[in-house]
């Protein structure tokens, strides 16, 4: 056990004092930029620190303020997406309906001169099977008499 001497005592108790003096005076005295911007701010080691709870809760609103703004730029970025695929549906819808109605022009085209080629091939085959008609008549005429005949001027088929 130290034993102190009476001056060593009142020193001791003086330097307290003065600390706690001055410690007090600083918990009491304004904040820097009030009326004395020359004092020392001594009280900021003293202000209370957030307890475990308010850390989790300031953490926690925190990070929903993050997620919200990460789902807020995810709902912007998808947006973005579907408007410009919209927009890509609308200009196959337009190109599609473009292609259709070419489509249909040309099957019309093909329609039409298929049946101006089924007429041509139909007239041909009547102008065949008059001919071959002729042709059989000339042979009967040929085999019933016997002797050789002047064939008729055929009008040339067109």
């Amino acid at each position: 056990m130290l034993k102190y001497t009476p001056e060593q005592v009142a020193e001791s108790v003086a330097r307290s004092r003065e600390a706690i003096a001055r410690v007090n005076a600083g918990l009491t005295a304004p904040r820097p930029g009030a009326e004395n911007p020359e004092a020392v701010e001594i009280a900021a080691p003293f202000e209370p620190r957030e307890s475990r709870n308010e850390r989790h809760r300031r953490e926690l609103s925190e990070r929903d303020e993050q997620w919200a703004a990460e789902r807020r730029r995810e709902r912007a970025s998808l947006e973005r997406r579907i408007a410009s695929l919209e927009a890509q549906v609308a200009g196959l819808y337009e190109e599609t309906i473009g292609l259709a109605r070419a489509t249909n022009t040309y099957t019309d085209a093909l329609e039409h001169e298929l049946a101006h080629r089924s007429a041509e091939v139909a007239e041909l085959k009547l102008a065949q099977a008059r001919l071959e008609k002729t042709i059989a008549e000339l042979e009967l005429k040929l085999v019933t008499t016997g002797r050789t005949i002047d064939l008729p001027s055929l009008r040339a088929v067109q």
